[in-house]
């Protein structure tokens, strides 16, 4: 569980049902997860997959700033620093898994994610520009906790239909 951030166990047994990553979204990732919640406005992005237009997850890990990595088992098997097309293909494996395990590393609040088919998602919180973009953000339904540069977290209370 991270320290600061004790709602994270929430997301254990939670299934993953939508994952937007690759073509133009760059090494973004936004994991939806939970109930599908529908959305007061349908999106109108060409990339994202057909659920996201009308749905969001009820809980969501939206991946900015931060280098990430996938693993399958002790495998790498992709990372931030792929083309868009690899994130993509390897962002998707996470769809219909469940996660099973959530930890915080550090004080930084780097987040190993485990995944119920094997997969595990790591978060490096590498910024430390404090103008910088916010390493990753965590969406409950209560409200937004994100993670910003040099360890900073801050909570932003709204409800799943006010969402990022």
């Amino acid at each position: 569980m991270a320290i600061g951030i004790p709602q994270v166990g929430q997301l254990v047994g939670r299934p993953c049902w939508a994952v937007v990553g690759g073509p133009g979204n760059g090494s973004t990732l936004t994991i939806h997860l939970g109930e599908r919640i529908p959305r007061k406005r349908s999106l109108s992005s060409g990339n994202a997959p057909s659920d996201i237009h009308l749905f969001q997850g009820q809980y969501c890990i939206f991946i900015e700033g931060c280098a990430w990595r996938m693993q399958d088992g002790e495998s790498i098997i992709g990372g931030w620093s792929e083309s868009e097309e690899e994130i993509g293909k390897v962002a998707q494996k996470l769809v219909g898994s469940i996660i099973t395990k959530v930890t915080s590393q550090t004080n930084a609040f780097d987040l190993l994610i485990e995944f119920s088919n094997r997969y595990r998602l790591d978060l490096f919180c590498d910024r430390t520009l404090l103008d910088d973009l916010s390493n990753y953000s965590i969406r409950f339904p209560e409200g937004w906790f994100v993670v910003n540069p040099r360890g900073i977290v801050k909570f932003e209370a709204s409800t799943v239909s006010e969402s990022k």
